[in-house]
């Protein structure tokens, strides 16, 4: 779930943003807020996802991560921009600030499924029980994400691995079998959809 009101529109905006971050050039738009009286605040933050997201692209992490963190402290701060820099931080190798910042990007919205996902993959990395926790939390909120399902089943398969050698793997195993009979059911039904959009064209 995004909480885009929308994308990012102008793209002007975008040209000058990448203009901006790969030839240096001056550009308004990566001045602090507010720069520009015509521009609105999520105008801003979409401005400034562009930017950071250029930078985290190009392998300048400290150039995305101190733009981020000032924009961080906004109470009215999109969860997309905190988990761009999540995502920075982790790529920067510090694996910790990126915890702080996912887990907050969580509690701040915690209807957020791709903050979620990313702490239970990326984040937690081989501390399985704890991925599997959010990613469960994610199924409550999107239970037909085929990613988030085959996300679990992989988790879960890992789990299990462990769990066998303490002799206790029957509740993920259980879990597993459930997961995988609802990621078929879903894709059945994502195939029977497909037909019929190919009928109607």
């Amino acid at each position: 779930m995004s909480h885009w009101s929308s994308p990012p529109r102008q793209a002007w905006k975008i040209a000058a943003v990448f203009s901006a971050v790969m030839f240096g050039c001056g550009c308004s738009l990566l001045a602090p807020y507010p720069a520009r009286a015509a521009e609105t605040e999520e105008e801003f933050y979409q401005a400034a996802y562009i930017t950071a997201r250029l930078e985290l692209d190009l392998g300048d992490y400290d150039k995305a991560i101190d733009r981020l963190e000032p924009i961080r402290a906004r109470e009215s701060c999109p969860p997309e921009l905190l988990l761009l820099l999540s995502q920075s931080y982790l790529r920067d190798r510090n694996r910790e600030k990126s915890l702080e910042v996912i887990s907050e990007a969580i509690e701040r919205y915690p209807d957020f499924v791709p903050a979620l996902r990313f702490r239970a993959i990326n984040v937690y990395r081989r501390q399985f029980d704890k991925g599997i926790v959010d990613l469960e939390a994610a199924l409550l909120l999107a239970p037909d994400h085929t990613g988030l399902l085959r996300d679990a089943a992989l988790l879960l398969s890992r789990t299990i691995q462990e769990w066998t050698l303490q002799g206790d793997a029957g509740a993920p195993l259980r879990r597993l079998i459930e997961i995988y009979a609802h990621l078929a059911e879903v894709q059945r039904g994502s195939q029977k959809i497909r037909s019929l959009v190919r009928l109607t064209d």
